[in-house]
């Protein structure tokens, strides 16, 4: 994810917070749902104009024309050059989308069209800029939409001068919305159960709603990072890459630590680099279909893991993140 759209950070969805967290304890500190889930406070949405006039089909880059001797207006103006057919964006969803910024009669100080991954984005809870969380929800997924976002709805005062965006630029942006994810997206509910290993905890639940993690007596845990397919989805097997995801997680002994379950969104993880900040905890997925159940256990001081303690972690495999138009094609 680009560190323009959202408030002072590059990272995805599950930097945002698992990363930060697994300096002491994989998982832990997100907490559990807002109880006050509004969008950051905006100018009032219009869709009067004027606009730039933007070429190009969803999933590509597009091109922006800015209308000759027009300023850009002083509120934030949204409008939808393609209305998808999916559900309507909701406050704290996860979504992802490819997009492009630029300034209004300037240049190009942001796209993920080249990146060949899309980013993942969590949207009105004020991790975005304003102009966008209050500009995305609400959208239907599979939209393009074209937002004008005044500074008083970007940087502010301040600009953002690593960018070149002064305190007086207005910024426009171009999304497409390919996914969306919230507190009830699981693995795959007609996914085969496997038999589970011994002397692992048992994971329980169905498929379609959070798992539970149990410790029996004859509990003995794997000295090395160990990843353990529990339910086998059929969706496409997981690259190297981002995978979206559900989990929870336990300490080695069987203690709450945290859930995307419980915080009410779910999350996007990298895997199959083990030199990223989790030192790739989640490694292990490389090849596990979409739609599965997995149980990983990270022992305290495996070999990259930058854990102090042993983490328990159940995930259900969303999805793959891939571009925008490839993953919307796949819908």
């Amino acid at each position: 994810m680009a560190r323009v759209i959202a408030i002072g950070s590059r990272r995805s969805g599950w930097a945002l917070c698992l990363l930060a967290l697994l300096a002491s304890m994989v998982l832990t500190g997100c907490g559990h749902p807002s109880s006050n889930r509004k969008p950051n406070p905006a100018a009032s949405l219009t869709t009067l104009g004027p606009f730039a006039a933007v070429s190009g089909t969803f999933g590509e880059q597009p091109n922006l024309a800015f209308p000759a001797g027009s300023s850009p207006s002083a509120k934030l103006q949204r409008k939808v050059l393609h209305a998808g057919n999916g559900p309507k964006l909701a406050i704290g969803d996860l979504i992802v989308t490819d997009y492009l910024g630029q300034i209004w009669n300037g240049k190009v100080f942001d796209t993920s069209y080249t990146s060949g991954q899309a980013a993942t984005l969590q949207v009105g809870l004020g991790k975005l800029l304003p102009g966008l969380d209050a500009g995305l929800v609400g959208v239907p997924v599979g939209s393009r939409v074209e937002l004008t976002v005044p500074p008083s709805d970007a940087y502010g005062s301040k600009g953002d001068k690593a960018q070149g965006i002064s305190a007086t630029d207005t910024l426009v942006f171009v999304v497409d919305i390919a996914k969306r994810y919230n507190g009830k997206s699981s693995a795959d509910p007609a996914g085969s159960k496997l038999a589970e290993p011994a002397g692992l905890p048992a994971v329980g639940g169905s498929l379609n709603v959070a798992p539970l993690i149990v410790f029996g007596r004859d509990v003995s845990l794997p000295k090395r990072r160990s990843t353990y397919l529990i339910a086998r989805g059929r969706g496409a097997p997981l690259r190297q890459g981002t995978a979206v995801v559900q989990y929870y997680s336990v300490d080695g002994k069987g203690a709450f630590v945290s859930s995307t379950w419980l915080n009410g969104t779910p999350t996007s993880v990298p895997i199959g680099n083990a030199t990223d900040a989790t030192g790739g905890v989640f490694d292990g997925l490389v090849g596990v279909p979409v739609g599965s159940r997995v149980l990983i256990v990270a022992p305290s001081g495996a070999a990259g893991a930058p854990l102090t303690k042993t983490a328990v972690i159940v995930v259900d495999v969303l999805d793959q993140v891939t571009t925008a138009k490839r993953m919307a094609e796949s819908s």
